[in-house]
């Protein structure tokens, strides 16, 4: 039953599937028969000819899956102001829920345990208030967003965030979908492993900018190190999307950076170095 492609990537994926049977099967040929190549000096030239096209088309779909995972994930974060609505949303409901709370103490004379209820939500408090010192308002915006998701999660962030230049002239579109794809990454994994945590560090070292970014995973997990950066690798159990990490890598080395991903006892670590423009 011939299947008819419904997608640019799959008439693509088409062209490579029907190119490679008649190149397979006139190296066939040639290999039974080499006196073929000989006489039928078309062959030889149709041949080449094939094998040039593949190579070509080839690199022509990856170009198409790599912009369109990139158009995907540029996607993700234009839509992610209403999350942050839903996020002063519910802050506004959790002030007003602590404040009845407190009141009640107050009402019943339970000043010791207003007093504590209170330190426990400045403390809450002073966890997240370097996010205001961040220079950047898109990058400010987003670790605002990844991290009421990791909240929502039930995943507690480490962040360390030392860098004097923030990268201030760094293409901000690129950075975004950086560090925004690294969080992603290990905001899900920490999310179903024993550890609910993740580490975000940020400094400057010898005029470069390094950012690490730490979680853990399940011990069941399969975490192939040599595949992380290829298109397609995950480690969903659904096997959907799977391109964040090639995107990052591409996006690094375009402005020639580097990442570097390790994983050793249920950690795992990408360590980017960038250069401020």
């Amino acid at each position: 039953m011939f299947i008819i492609p419904k997608t640019l990537e799959q008439f693509y994926v088409l062209l490579l599937y029907i190119i490679g049977i008649i190149e397979l099967i006139l190296m066939t040929i040639a290999v039974i028969n080499i006196e073929v190549i000989e006489k039928v000096w078309t062959l030889n030239i149709s041949m080449t000819i094939l094998f040039a096209l593949l190579i070509l088309i080839f690199i022509r779909y990856l170009f198409i899956v790599i912009a369109k995972t990139a158009h995907e994930t540029s996607k993700q974060y234009s839509h992610s102001q209403e999350l942050v609505y839903n996020m002063f949303e519910e802050t506004i409901s959790e002030v007003s829920k602590n404040y009845t709370l407190i009141d009640e103490m107050l009402e019943n004379e339970q000043y010791s345990n207003a007093r504590k209820y209170l330190n426990n939500i400045l403390d809450l408090k002073d966890e997240h208030t370097f996010i205001t010192e961040i220079h950047n308002p898109a990058l400010s915006y987003l670790l605002s967003v990844k991290f009421y998701d990791a909240y929502k999660r039930g995943v507690t962030v480490n962040c360390d965030i030392t860098s004097k230049s923030q990268l201030a002239s760094f293409n901000t579109k690129d950075l975004v979908a950086i560090v925004g794809n690294l969080l992603d990454n290990a905001i899900k994994a920490s999310e179903h492993s024993e550890n609910k945590q993740i580490t975000f560090r940020w400094y400057t070292i010898d005029k470069e900018d390094v950012l690490i970014f730490e979680n853990c995973y399940l011990k069941s997990e399969d975490v192939s190190i040599s595949c992380w950066f290829e298109l397609g690798y995950t480690t969903n159990k659904d096997k959907k999307r799977g391109n964040g990490l090639a995107i990052v890598k591409k996006l690094v080395e375009k402005h020639n950076g580097t990442i570097i991903g390790q994983a050793k006892d249920n950690h795992v670590q990408f360590t980017v170095t960038l250069k401020n423009p």
